[in-house]
């Protein structure tokens, strides 16, 4: 993975709208706009009212000498069990259904140099994304490293599929196989059965807006990659069905700018883009927002048109949204944002925890 790149943004918004269905993209999918200015904006420090159906805290047990955790970059929660990547402090560490260390998973350094992506399939199976090395690495549920190969190409993401093989995000300064595609769909030995999606001309390789992943729930497997406001959706094994194509008016970032974000940094003051993960079906959409420098979580209610957009001004469990399985939305708190007032409905042991250094993954079941 190139170590030039520059992370500017983390998380931003994206969505919502009146919406123009059953119209196909070039893809040969349908394409299911939606437009921003048609909504509602409100501003909110909690998940709209009717949308939590329960809520849970869980407590991560931290050993300093182990497994400490200094920024969370992405979170998956498998089965019974919890799993947390630290890109900075190089780790990916397993925590179980109540937040007790588990294991770190391989060894920095020895295994890999860094990490730029993980994922979990359904029979326990660990993969991390080497992005300095190239390399596929392989752990099982006990956490022993089974194969590590090398990669053909550069890759900045990995969704495993059922039995099948892998959906890549690949680099767009990719230069090895493959240049220039954009969604590789590969067998388990990575070699490569379908390109669904290519890179257009609109890209700058030299910076990243934001990191982003693939997102997977029971039904589907959606795909972001800023500056793109489109979504892009895929069946469980791997094929494109629809594209979310999200449109904020003047907002929109111009494709000038996407392909040298450098040159036209301080005009991203003005702009608005998806980044991280977004989730939409025809009922809402919710992610995270690049929303004129501001990292804000939203949530689109399409049926009743209202955008309801995190006030970034205030401590909040929505600040770190990390992970959407379909039915479960978990979202973290680092200590360093905890204030009282901010978080009072936290349970008292909750609240110890942050107090005393430790981190706390919220996990809330939403109302299907």
């Amino acid at each position: 993975m190139k170590s030039s790149i520059i992370l500017f943004a983390s998380l931003a918004m994206l969505i919502c709208s009146c919406t123009t269905k059953n119209r196909r993209t070039e893809l040969n999918v349908p394409a299911d706009s939606i437009h921003f200015s048609a909504f509602n904006e409100t501003v909110t420090r909690d998940l709209p009212p009717g949308f939590v159906k329960s809520r849970e805290y869980i407590n991560l047990q931290m050993k300093n000498d182990e497994n400490y955790v200094t920024a969370i970059n992405k979170i998956l929660v498998v089965q019974d069990r919890i799993y947390v990547m630290d890109k900075r402090g190089k780790a990916l560490v397993a925590f179980d259904s109540r937040g007790n260390y588990l294991d770190t998973v391989g060894k920095a350094m020895l295994d890999y140099v860094n990490i730029a992506d993980f994922d979990v399939d359904t029979t326990g199976l660990i993969y991390i994304i080497d992005g300095k090395k190239d390399n596929l690495l392989c752990y099982n549920a006990g956490f022993k490293l089974m194969y590590k190969k090398q990669s053909p190409f550069e890759i900045d993401v990995i969704q495993s599929l059922p039995g099948k093989g892998f959906l890549l995000g690949l680099s767009s300064w990719n230069k090895m196989s493959n240049a220039h595609d954009k969604v590789l769909l590969t067998d388990r030995q990575l070699a490569p059965v379908n390109v669904p999606l290519k890179y257009d001309d609109w890209v700058d390789d030299n910076f990243w807006v934001s990191g982003y992943r693939f997102l997977k729930t029971s039904g589907a497997i959606l795909y972001n990659r800023p500056v793109d406001n489109n979504v892009y959706a895929f069946s469980p094994d791997g094929k494109l069905n629809m594209v979310y194509s999200f449109d904020f008016g003047t907002m929109n970032v111009p494709d000038e700018h996407k392909k040298n974000i450098e040159k036209h940094l301080y005009s991203f003051d003005h702009y608005r883009l998806l980044t991280d993960f977004t989730f939409a079906d025809d009922r809402w959409a919710f992610g995270k927002l690049w929303d004129k420098r501001k990292h804000r979580f939203f949530y689109a209610d399409r049926i009743h048109h209202i955008v309801y957009l995190e006030d970034p001004a205030v401590p909040n469990e929505l600040k770190n949204i990390a992970d959407f399985d379909g039915k479960y939305l978990v979202s973290f708190i680092y200590p360093g944002e905890y204030r009282d007032t901010a978080f009072g409905g936290l349970p008292a042991v909750s609240k110890k925890q942050l107090e005393q250094g430790g981190l706390v993954i919220c996990r809330y079941e939403l109302n299907q």
